[in-house]
């Protein structure tokens, strides 16, 4: 019963950080504007690898918390859920650097 809470919360958790992502991506452009930056391209750039650390994070939470839940853990699986959690911290990085060079 535990492992199917944690696999539908982890599902859920997955799904709103993609299309929170997404969201962040598509109005990139609107943000950079509306905010005033001098640089608007690159606080652009922040929005957009803030996006794409979404979708990284929600990779890294839906292979653990489903996929090993539902089939057996492999080698691939754990490579991929330590390169989805790589590419968060890279996009984080990347995001704090943009917004400081935007500004």
């Amino acid at each position: 019963m535990t492992r199917t809470i944690l696999s539908i919360l982890g599902a859920l958790a997955a799904c709103a950080l993609v299309i929170a992502g997404l969201y962040f991506w598509q109005h990139a452009d609107d943000w950079a504007l509306d905010w005033g930056a001098s640089r608007p391209d690159l606080v652009a750039w922040a929005a957009r690898s803030a996006g794409i650390g979404m979708i990284a994070a929600a990779q890294a939470i839906f292979i653990p918390a489903v996929l090993w839940n539902v089939y057996r853990r492999g080698q691939v699986d754990s490579l991929m859920a330590i390169g989805a959690t790589a590419i968060f911290i890279l996009t984080c990085a990347a995001t704090v650097a943009f917004n400081f060079a935007g500004r």
